[in-house]
């Protein structure tokens, strides 16, 4: 396994909480679009969602729906808050319906949220997220807006004229016209910040097929705890264990049984650099101290000869004399000896023969 079986625990912590750190800054941006996607838009999303059911197995045409905390996209002329929404569509063929298909689809609903009804209200009309307004005479949209809503804004102009199809043709705020008695569908009020969520639950309420999934582990507040949690129990904690069972198993380079870690390590010493050859004034300084060993032997020896020869004439050759050579005596006979101790030998004393001397 290499350098991973020297690794510490330590080691694997804070490398599991730096992948979670990174993987929580990447999460926190909000959830994209698949690519394999098809985009849809809210209109047909709520006419789907608000379709009963097929088939012998009573199945929605909208499933899987998961929402995804709002993030802030780039619209024309700006930014907007908008929510991902994503699920599946019940496609069925006009004329092969044995060939329906669930795809996948994406949304981006905005935020606040301001449900968009294809179809004219009756009195006893129910739809989520709505109320229904019977007209007056004199009613003018400011009036109708502040009378909702409590106060005229322009968010409230612009959601009265969304969900109302006999509103949307105006080109103008005073093109705007209110029938008497008509029922007209009046939103959520914009400024209460309402979510596709809301929606889906209002519509649940209601009898529609509206399960959703809410990504919460995208959320703001819990992006980074979840991921850097995630990441420290599978890579700070798990891994680690794994790789011990692993590495007693045998699976784990051979260890050594010398210890080289007992050993210090030393500097390395430089090279002691090697002398050069003889320079010119060495051998300058060679033939003046050879000449002048040189001068103190001719010095030190006798004119006409060599100072050996001078020598050895001068010291004269003694003679030897002696007389005739004597035998030498021969050595008495070895006696009898005994010996002994233990571990050095002892002569062991003979008793004596013969008379006791005189006293």
């Amino acid at each position: 396994m290499g350098f991973i079986e020297e690794m510490k625990w330590w080691h694997w912590v804070v490398i599991s909480l730096l992948l979670g750190a990174a993987l929580g800054y990447i999460n926190s941006q909000g959830g994209d679009v698949p690519a394999a996607y098809r985009s849809m838009d809210p209109l047909i999303f709520e006419s789907n969602l608000s379709r009963p059911l097929v088939g012998p197995q009573r199945q929605p045409w909208i499933s899987d729906v998961v929402v995804y905390p709002p993030k802030s996209v780039q619209v024309q002329g700006g930014t907007a808050w908008k929510q991902l929404v994503n699920f599946r569509c019940l496609l069925v063929p006009e004329h092969h319906p044995e060939k329906a298909s669930r795809e996948p689809f994406a949304m981006l609903a905005p935020v606040p949220y301001e449900p968009v009804p294809r179809y004219e209200p009756q009195p006893d009309t129910r739809y989520p997220g709505m109320s229904i307004y019977l007209g007056q005479v004199g009613d003018t949209l400011p009036s109708v807006t502040a009378g909702q809503y409590g106060k005229d804004t322009t968010e409230g102009r612009h959601a009265i004229i969304s969900a109302n199809a006999s509103l949307r043709g105006a080109h103008k705020w005073e093109e705007v016209r209110f029938e008497p008695g008509q029922a007209y569908f009046i939103p959520w009020n914009p400024a209460a910040k309402h979510t596709i969520g809301d929606f889906l639950k209002a519509a649940a309420g209601q009898g529609w097929t509206a399960d959703f999934k809410y990504a919460w582990w995208q959320a703001p507040g819990n992006v980074y705890p979840v991921w850097m949690g995630s990441s420290f129990v599978l890579i700070g904690l798990i891994w680690p264990a794994l790789i011990q069972m692993m590495l007693r198993g045998g699976f784990g380079r051979p260890k050594s049984d010398y210890d080289l870690k007992r050993f210090k390590h030393e500097a390395v010493k430089a090279p002691v650099p090697k002398r050069a050859g003889m320079t010119a004034a060495d051998v300058q300084r060679l033939r003046e101290w050879e000449q002048s060993m040189e001068a103190q032997l001719k010095a030190s020896a006798v004119p006409g000869q060599q100072p050996q020869a001078a020598a050895a004439e001068s010291t004269p050759v003694k003679k030897l004399a002696g007389g005739p050579v004597e035998p030498l005596a021969p050595a008495p006979p070895e006696e009898d000896k005994e010996y002994t101790g233990e571990f050095y030998p002892v002569e062991h004393p003979k008793p004596k023969t013969g008379k006791p001397p005189d006293s």
